[in-house]
């Protein structure tokens, strides 16, 4: 028996009881208060000046982020400089003296077929 089949069986709900409950109405006599709220349009709203980052340090917290950054400017170029020279290592590493041994065997059997003809 489905859920459909027993509910037509049971009490009738009378139209109110069927009908989703109202909304509660807003009081129109209650004004909310919009005095905290920032008027964009007035001149009061400042932005920031480009030269922002150029300014003198007024705070305690702006002098550490200024040491924070250049802290992490410093670090960051030193890592730079030593993934470089790491990689120049790397590369001078790599670097055969003379032809190699693949090189040697290349040059000898150009110079051995040169001979044959």
């Amino acid at each position: 028996m489905s859920y459909a089949e027993v509910a037509s069986k049971g009490p009738k709900q009378s139209p109110e009881e069927a009908a989703a409950p109202q909304p509660p109405q807003v009081e129109p006599t209650v004004a909310s208060s919009t005095a905290s709220l920032i008027d964009v349009d007035t001149p009061s709203v400042h932005t920031v000046p480009s030269d922002f980052a150029s300014q003198e340090i007024k705070t305690e917290t702006q002098a550490a982020r200024v040491d924070r950054e250049e802290r992490e400017k410093e670090e960051a170029e030193a890592a730079a400089r030593a993934r470089a020279e790491a990689d120049l290592a790397k590369k001078k590493a790599k670097v055969p003296q003379g032809r190699g041994v693949a090189g040697e065997a290349l040059w000898a059997g150009q110079r051995g077929r040169g001979r044959r003809r």
